[in-house]
Order: C-alpha cells, then structure tokens, then sequence
C-alpha cells in the first residue's frame, strides 16, 4: 500500500490512534495530589490504544497471508522455470513461430529493420551519411561502402584493360600488368 500524506491514504492506522483523546497530569490547588487534565500531555486510554493496534495486526497478519500465498507462487515459478527442458523450450519456440514471430513472418518490425538495413547499405555505397559512432548499423554501411569501392576499383582494371588492349600490342607488357591485376581483383570480389 502507498501512502499520501494529501489525501492520508495509508495512514488511516496513524491518524486513529492520534485522534484518540489524550492527556496528563497536573498538580491539584492543595499541592497535594494530581488531577487529570484533558487535551494536555501524551498520555492515552490503554483501551482505545489497543483497538487501534490490534486493527493494525489484524491487517499485518493478512498481508503477511497474501506474502506468504505469493513466496509460494514465486517459488513454484521458479522452480518450472529451472525444470524447463529444451524439448519445453522447442514447444515454446515453435509456437511462437505458428503466431508469425519467426524470420519467415511478416511483420512491421522486420520490414521496418530490413529497410534500415538497405538503407545502411545503400548509403554506405555512396559513401554518405554515416551512421553516428557504434551504432549497429555501421557494419552495414561498411559493406556498402566496401563493394562500392570494390566495384570501383573493378572498373577502373577493366577500362585499363580495354583502353590497352585499343592500343595493340606494341604495349603487351602493359596489358599483361592490368590483366593480372583484372584477376586479382576478380578472385577477390569472388571468395
């Protein structure tokens, strides 16, 4: 139970035995006796003290009802949770897959993942917007721009080659250079 000292929620238990009457003790006229004087003083009927606190156990005593009723949930949970074989697990799994929570389902989160992972890609390619300093998404943006580059490269060997191979063979030492760079980056591109 919360408390609210505003609207005094939990502590109704408080404010009863506080508005029992109190009172103490003074000295009478003579000097010779003590008189009981109300609305002074801390002190209290033992009787009206006691309701209020054997209303106070009473409300302990079902809570701790309840926490010991809970303890006993908890502990059996806990133990199916330690007795939970891979066959349960398998089940499990399998269900959740039947409710589309698979990597073959279709769902927005996925499609909304796999365009971010595109998207990474493609920006990677032209070497733009790079995702901020380790986020997830750098992996991707590194391949992106890692084929771009590749492909690149690829392409400026081919037109080498072309371009040599135009000029004829009196530049055959040339051509053979750029054809065996052309390989490499082909085996390259192709592991």
């Amino acid at each position: 139970m919360s408390r609210n000292i505003q609207t005094r929620e939990g502590y109704e238990l408080w404010d009863r035995l506080n508005a029992i009457p109190h009172y103490g003790f003074l000295l009478n006229q003579q000097g010779n006796g003590v008189i009981r004087a109300e609305g002074v003083g801390d002190w209290i009927e033992r009787h009206a003290a006691q309701v209020v606190v054997d209303d106070a156990q009473s409300e302990v005593n079902v809570l701790r009802e309840e926490n010991a009723k809970l303890q006993a949930e908890v502990t059996a949970l806990s133990k199916n949770v330690v007795e939970f074989t891979r066959e349960d697990f398998d089940a499990t799994l399998n269900n959740l897959r039947r409710m589309g929570a698979s990597i073959d389902g279709d769902n927005a989160y996925k499609r909304d993942l796999c365009d971010a992972i595109v998207g990474a890609l493609a920006l990677g390619a032209q070497n733009t917007n790079p995702p901020p300093t380790d986020h997830w998404g750098q992996r991707f943006w590194d391949i992106g721009r890692e084929e771009r580059a590749m492909q690149e490269e690829l392409l400026e060997s081919l037109s080498n080659l072309v371009g040599l191979a135009k000029l004829g063979a009196a530049r055959l030492d040339k051509y053979h250079a750029a054809l065996a760079h052309a390989e490499a980056l082909i085996a390259k591109a192709t592991r």
